[in-house]
């Protein structure tokens, strides 16, 4: 019995390993047949040396070939040949016709149908190619009006970017102020009256520190708030006649602070920074700017925080030459004694975009700019900005408006202009969108 048993152990074992070897042997049978496929493996314009780093897409299912960036501007694809490898191929049909490999063709006219036949005949795939083109120029600049909802107060205006949105504050020549916020810089609601502020007080003073925001009256008293409508006194007792803006801290040197203009104990204006109290810094020059002053803050290629200023009024009132800038708000340096002519203009903006220094707008004796001007080199020489980068939409100049950049949008609040003051322009490059 045991032996009857052995032998049918054995001859089931025999038959499970014949069954796995003929299993292999189909396998390998069906793998030795060539897979001859019509699908395309590799589409580029690779003989143009201008669009030969352009990589395009193969879609086998949607069935579609696309470059997902675009051509440049103004890009001739009318007469070109691609390179193109297939699984397998016999032939190729561009628009319904044999297509012979190096004729050029114009692919212009989108989508352009591509059919590949495999060698052995058997089997097609048929694509849409779309080869396409900026439609746009990349560098020029899109102006509109963003909201013609913004107040059209007629005070001096602060606007600051908030974790919410955006406040902006009017102060007005009897000395009352008005508050507004919004959450998309397109609807403005008005804010009650702020409670506790006192005197005449300077718009251009309001900025955010830390988690408060702080504002300044004609009479030198700074004020502090968490919400920007219950406000009391800071504590320092040094007279303030101008509030710059925050500044970061050096790692490992300087701690974060307010940065601005006090009276020092012999009463002279000084530079000053605030982080509870003053530290009080050099003496502010005559030269110096006081008021209507256009100021912008970035940062060097090291990460150090700078503040960079020109334009504005000084405490006589001619026009301020030069350009100055800090990066501890203690001393100014003077870049330059008599900065281009450009400069020299009262409530401009000074900002930021695309990595280069802009101006917009200002006064001089009576007359607004309505040019946009760049720098290359943070304000050592200016020029104007290319026809196709100015606020073409912009057709007056415009002076004490304020301007907000982030990554990829600059928005123009308010200001004084030969038309309606109650407008939000915003603007952008158009490559910044693609």
């Amino acid at each position: 019995m045991k032996k009857l048993s052995h032998f049918l152990l054995r001859h089931q074992a025999v038959v499970i390993i014949c069954c796995l070897l003929a299993s292999f042997t189909a396998c390998n049978e069906n793998h030795d047949k060539e897979y001859k496929g019509a699908e395309l493996t590799y589409f580029g314009f690779d003989s143009f040396p201008a669009f030969a780093d352009y990589r395009f897409y193969i879609d086998n299912i949607g069935h579609r070939i696309f470059n997902l960036d675009s051509f440049p501007y103004r890009a001739r694809i009318d007469s070109m040949f691609p390179k193109i490898t297939a699984v397998t191929s016999s032939q190729l049909l561009i628009n319904g016709e044999v297509w012979n490999g190096h004729s050029c063709l114009d692919w212009s006219n989108s989508p352009v149908s591509l059919v590949n036949v495999s060698s052995d005949k058997n089997h097609t795939a048929t694509y849409e190619v779309f080869v396409n083109v900026h439609r746009l120029d990349p560098d020029s600049m899109q102006t509109h009006i963003a909201s013609h909802a913004y107040p059209p107060e007629t005070g001096r205006q602060t606007v600051l970017r908030t974790a919410t949105g955006y406040l902006s504050f009017f102060a007005q020549e009897d000395g009352s102020l008005s508050a507004w916020s919004s959450a998309d810089a397109g609807t403005w609601t008005a804010l009650p009256a702020p409670a506790g502020l006192s005197g005449q007080l300077l718009a251009e003073t309001f900025c955010s520190f830390r988690d408060s925001f702080y504002l300044a009256n004609t009479a030198g008293t700074l004020f502090c708030s968490a919400d920007a409508q219950e406000w009391k006194v800071a504590g320092a007792s040094e007279q303030v006649l101008v509030l710059f803006g925050s500044l970061n801290g050096r790692k490992h040197l300087s701690e974060d602070a307010l940065i601005g203009i006090v009276l020092n104990d012999e009463g002279k204006p000084c530079f000053a920074r605030y982080d509870g109290s003053w530290e009080k810094g050099d003496t502010v020059p005559d030269s110096f700017p006081m008021t209507g002053f256009a100021s912008t803050q970035n940062q060097t290629v090291t990460g150090v925080d700078f503040y960079l200023l020109t334009g504005g009024l000084t405490t006589t009132g001619d026009y301020a030459q030069g350009l100055w800038s800090t990066m501890d708000g203690l001393y100014w340096a003077r870049l330059m004694d008599k900065a281009s002519e450009i400069c020299r203009r009262n409530e401009a903006c000074l900002f930021y975009y695309d990595g280069r220094l802009f101006l917009f707008g200002g006064e001089y004796q009576g007359k607004k700019d309505p040019r946009l001007y760049v720098s290359k080199n943070h304000g050592l020489t200016w020029e104007e900005a290319a026809e196709k980068q100015q606020f073409q939409a912009i057709t007056e100049g415009i002076s004490g408006h304020r301007i907000l950049v982030d990554d990829t949008y600059i928005r123009i609040f308010g200001g004084k202009s030969g038309s309606a003051t109650g407008q939000v322009w915003m603007a952008y490059i158009n490559r910044l969108l693609f």
